[in-house]
């Protein structure tokens, strides 16, 4: 029941879209009248007119509550096994588009890249009876607010950033090319990757998958214009995508983000291995100045970022409802 610059901004895969004034004029072409309606819009008060209009036609419908603000808070877990001591769950926020990580070995677990809904990690170590030691973000989040300094301080775990993202406040472990942590008998390795953020790392965990962040996807790369030096990053995420693509073809990609049109089955996780990623993206087919040229057409930037990414850097604490207001809209973290 959006407006179509609305459902241009924030697409919502699958709906039919019908702006709210349309439904109460009785132009209802398009609706199914044989199965049961879920009407939606941007915070449900819309969507709840709708939906009691269109019982009164006759119609079964029901109104998300909420709206598609709530849907972008919704959590799905998928298993990702590493052998008979370890495993990767991958955390998926299903709205915003955003995937996070909990490494699980030996009783310990490392989150990397958690939303601010940080009860979701917590719960997800808990079903592996396991400890939330470390917590990690691989890069200077644009899109969501950043939920691993609240899930540090809650559960006493240390806090890993790379201070090459510069960071305005302490209290965290700093970590760059090369560093170490452990999970159990898990070893994860940060590999210095420019590109999407002057200090992004990307995690090889294990040797058997590769925690990517914002640098690479499974359907595109990272874009280098999120923080005013596109031409600098562009150049710094060909070097960066042109070091991973060398590595083991076998190491599961484990992205930061999905776009809006993944279907994805709940329960199965999104990740696919680096050589078909490699192949399929093409990714060291073309030089470095034809790939700048390349990435320098993007799309619109995530909305409020700048106000994203000071929240995240500074650390300033943030209300419910002006985290929510924040959050609203795609990622659109990717190049295109």
């Amino acid at each position: 029941m959006r407006d179509p610059e609305e459902v241009a901004a924030w697409p919502f895969p699958g709906s039919v879209h019908i702006p709210l004034e349309e439904v109460l004029r009785g132009e209802l072409t398009g609706l199914p009248r044989d199965r049961e309606i879920i009407a939606t819009c941007a915070h449900g008060n819309r969507s709840a007119t709708a939906a009691a209009f269109l019982v009164q036609r006759g119609m079964r419908a029901r109104s998300l509550r909420g709206g598609i603000a709530a849907w972008s808070q919704v959590y799905d877990l998928a298993s990702i096994p590493m052998g008979q001591a370890a495993e990767i769950l991958q955390v998926r926020r299903l709205g915003k588009g955003c995937i996070s990580y909990v490494v699980v070995a030996g009783g310990r677990a490392a989150v990397i890249d958690p939303s601010r809904h940080v009860d979701q990690y917590v719960k997800a170590a808990a079903t592996r009876s396991a400890t939330i030691a470390h917590v990690v973000d691989t890069h200077l989040h644009a899109d969501h607010l950043s939920g691993a300094r609240q899930m540090a301080h809650n559960t006493g775990a240390t806090l890993h950033l790379n201070p090459a993202e510069g960071f305005a406040f302490g209290g965290f472990d700093a970590v760059t090319d090369g560093s170490v942590l452990r999970v159990g008998d898990v070893p994860l390795t940060a590999l210095a990757a420019p590109g999407h953020t002057a200090g992004g790392l990307v995690w090889n965990i294990g040797g058997r998958a590769l925690a990517t962040g914002d640098v690479l996807f499974l359907e595109s790369i990272g874009r280098p214009d999120l923080h005013g030096e596109a031409q600098t990053f562009a150049r710094d995420l060909y070097r960066t995508l042109t070091r991973i693509a060398a590595m083991d073809g076998d190491l599961a990609v484990l992205p930061g983000h999905m776009p809006e049109s993944t279907l994805l089955r709940f329960g199965m996780p999104h990740t696919e291995q680096l050589g078909a990623v490699a192949a399929k993206l093409k990714l060291g087919a073309e030089g470095e100045t034809a790939f700048v040229k390349r990435v320098r057409h993007v799309p619109e930037r995530p909305p409020n970022a700048e106000e994203i990414l000071e929240v995240n850097r500074t650390g300033r604490a943030v209300a419910t409802d002006e985290a929510d207001t924040l959050e609203e809209g795609p990622n659109r973290c990717a190049a295109g």
